[in-house]
């Protein structure tokens, strides 16, 4: 279902294999199920497609990041309180991610 509908939500899918969001949040935060999801996702998705697609999506990631930094960039009492804290959240994750990604020599 996540591969026939992208933008399917967590809870549209619990809903439909009668499980908890949270729950289901839990398992497809797993290793195991990311690994089950890319191998199918392999095996279902053209290679031409699939590159159109990430291209796509790094655009639109690039993009926003940009808009977030006009945004950052104006006085500190003109950034609203959750803007801030979510950017600061995103960017940690996107630390984290960073960290995980590199080789460990």
């Amino acid at each position: 279902m996540i591969l026939a509908e992208p933008g399917v939500s967590q809870g549209k899918l619990a809903a439909t294999f009668g499980y908890t969001q949270g729950w289901l949040s839990t398992v497809m935060g797993s290793d195991a199920f990311k690994a089950k999801l890319a191998e199918r996702r392999e095996e279902m998705i053209d290679p031409a497609l699939r590159v159109t697609i990430e291209e796509r999506f790094r655009g639109m990631v690039e993009k926003s990041l940009e808009v977030l930094q006009e945004k950052l960039c104006q006085p500190a009492l003109q950034v609203p309180d959750q803007l801030a804290l979510r950017a600061a959240e995103l960017g940690a994750k996107a630390r984290l991610v960073g960290i995980r990604s590199r080789p460990w020599w």
